[in-house]
């Protein structure tokens, strides 16, 4: 091999690549095992030209007054071509880079009479070739010739074929136990070409792999769940079921109801300001007094009317019974509380009562002043503390209840106009005097026919 290199020459009229070659170091070769390697500016532009090729091209050609041949190559627009004066410019683009001729050259060499120990055989071709022609396997160390090997594109190296195989996802080929099945494909390819499923562990062709919407991990798009809330494709452990919908959503989305002890979507959780407790809308009910929204554990029965209430919205009465605030009623009489749904209205006093302090429309009051014409006097500071109420008062009885004062009041003779009279008034302080101070809560002109 005679090594030649030159740069482009761009200072001609015509840019080109030179070169000179010693006629005697031409001649000293052997036109069949010779070849000239040209290298123009750089290894993408190598010529391989056969040494009778050249010798034949140099066949009447004179050389230069230092004893070289001098000769250019022409590259225009990609058409490479040598001259070689009074020649004509031949096209050599089957000589750029064609290192087979090489191989071919080794192949076709004649090792008669050679030297058994200058020779070897190609474990991979099993030709026979002198040992200086040969080249190591950089992967195994064996000496093969040049076309028994092949490169592998993982390392870089140049190894034996035998050891190669084709890349199935790059066509390029590499050692073949630097390739890995991918585990879903079967496809044998190089590990940069693979990547692990974090969800089953295999190892597949990266393309084959999708992100995580929420952590970006990469798994199979089967092995992916998707959120029934967002919509996203997320790894499995990343859902929980949500145990309202039964739907599988993200865990971030869920919330424990503090009553139940269930994760929920939070847009099922009430907060109830009762209990100061976030729990499931369905445990949820209105009070029916105020429609307030709170736990429905928390509300109990009317006793009287089955409305289910809060417990500050209940009274208990007398007789041990809840009911609602908006039920209860104290009678005036014998101050018992009772559901406003059993009194009875004095058909004469219209005051409302209990129905134990009543009989035949009448309460007890009434009916002892008016019918039995029973009660106390009324003592004399009492009389002049009602007369601004009844000017003609000069004396008159009453009886007590619990809240309030029945008094009866007649003039000193009867006279018309001056018939007995009904007061009411409500119980204040300890004595009647203070009691008459304010306006009384009714009155009316006792007639004949009670």
């Amino acid at each position: 091999l005679i090594f030649r290199y030159s740069k482009l020459q761009q200072k001609s009229a015509v840019p080109h690549y030179w070169f000179g070659i010693p006629r005697k170091k031409l001649e000293s070769y052997p036109a069949d095992n010779l070849f000239l390697v040209l290298i123009c500016g750089s290894e993408k532009h190598v010529f391989i030209i056969p040494g009778n090729y050249f010798k034949k091209l140099l066949r009447n050609v004179n050389t230069a007054t230092d004893d070289n041949w001098k000769f250019n190559i022409y590259n225009r627009d990609n058409t490479f071509q040598l001259w070689v004066t009074g020649k004509p410019l031949l096209d050599i683009h089957k000589f750029l880079n064609n290192y087979d001729l090489l191989n071919t050259s080794a192949k076709n060499q004649d090792v008669t009479g050679v030297h058994p120990d200058l020779l070897f055989t190609c474990p991979e071709t099993g030709a026979r070739l002198l040992r200086r022609l040969g080249e190591k396997c950089e992967a195994t160390g064996v000496l093969c010739a040049p076309d028994g090997l092949g490169k592998c594109h993982a390392t870089g190296q140049r190894v034996r074929r035998s050891l190669l195989a084709t890349d199935e996802i790059t066509g390029l080929t590499a050692q073949e136990k630097l390739l890995r099945p991918c585990e879903r494909t079967g496809k044998k390819t190089a590990p940069a070409n693979l990547a692990r499923s974090q969800v089953s562990g295999a190892l597949v062709l990266r393309d084959l792999l999708v992100p995580c919407e929420v952590s970006g991990a990469l798994a199979l798009p089967d092995e992916l769940k998707r959120c029934a809330v967002t919509g996203k494709r997320v790894l499995p452990w990343l859902l929980e079921k949500c145990e309202a919908t039964n739907h599988n959503v993200l865990v971030e989305l869920l919330e424990r109801c503090e009553v139940t002890g269930k994760r929920v979507l939070r847009s099922h959780l009430a907060f109830c300001k009762r209990s100061g407790k976030k729990a499931l809308s369905t445990l949820f009910d209105y009070s029916g007094l105020s429609g307030e929204a709170g736990l429905a554990e928390l509300l109990q029965p009317c006793a009287v009317t089955s409305r289910r209430l809060f417990p500050d919205e209940m009274v208990t009465l007398s007789d041990g019974r809840r009911v609602g605030k908006d039920r209860l009623f104290c009678c005036p009489g014998c101050g018992k509380t009772t559901d406003c749904g059993e009194v009875f209205q004095c058909r004469y006093c219209n005051q409302r009562f209990c129905a134990a302090e009543g009989e035949n429309s009448f309460c007890s009051y009434c009916r002892t002043l008016l019918i039995k014409h029973q009660g106390q006097p009324l003592p004399k500071e009492a009389v002049e503390a009602l007369r601004p109420h009844y000017p003609p008062l000069r004396r008159g009885w009453y009886v007590l209840s619990h809240s309030l004062i029945f008094v009866v009041g007649h003039g000193t003779i009867w006279l018309p106009g001056r018939k007995p009279t009904l007061l009411i008034f409500k119980r204040k302080g300890s004595t009647l005097h203070e009691s008459f101070e304010d306006a009384p809560l009714f009155i009316r002109t006792i007639t004949r026919g009670i």
